[in-house]
């Protein structure tokens, strides 16, 4: 097993966890959608913060400024979400989703619960919690 005597104990787990959870769904993204999962991030982004912009999803995922810039532009055309300049500054292009972007959302979050459910459930919630606190610990979050 490739977890036994590993020089790098938490990526390779990190890795492959994140492996069983994107896999799946990345190809029922495409398959259903034609959208990757850089694309599917943007919609998640969106909606759940108002007001950010291409740049905000990219510093808050850690994913290149010039895939989040595709995907985009990619969901622009297929009408998911809308672009406009922000009222403060015109050269900042804020993101939402439109009706057909929201139905979107709502269609494929209930997908992601369920291969979540799958993964996590192995814990009881006290485990849930406690896996939280330290992922949130590792991101800086709350500290």
């Amino acid at each position: 097993m490739i977890f036994v005597d590993n020089p790098t104990p938490f990526a390779i787990r990190v890795s492959v966890l994140t492996n069983r959870y994107v896999t799946p769904l990345a190809s029922f993204l495409d398959k259903e959608y034609g959208l990757q999962w850089h694309e599917w991030v943007v919609v998640f982004c969106i909606e759940l913060r108002d007001g950010w912009t291409a740049t905000d999803i990219s510093n808050a995922t850690g994913r290149p400024k010039n895939t989040i810039s595709r995907a985009v532009h990619k969901l622009l055309k297929m009408g998911l979400i809308t672009r406009r300049s922000r009222d403060d500054d015109a050269r900042v292009q804020v993101l939402a989703l439109t009706a057909k972007g929201k139905r979107f959302y709502t269609k494929v979050l209930p997908r992601l619960q369920v291969v979540e459910r799958s993964i996590y459930d192995r814990l009881n919630k006290k485990e849930q919690a406690q896996f939280i606190k330290l992922l949130d610990k590792l991101h800086g979050v709350g500290s």
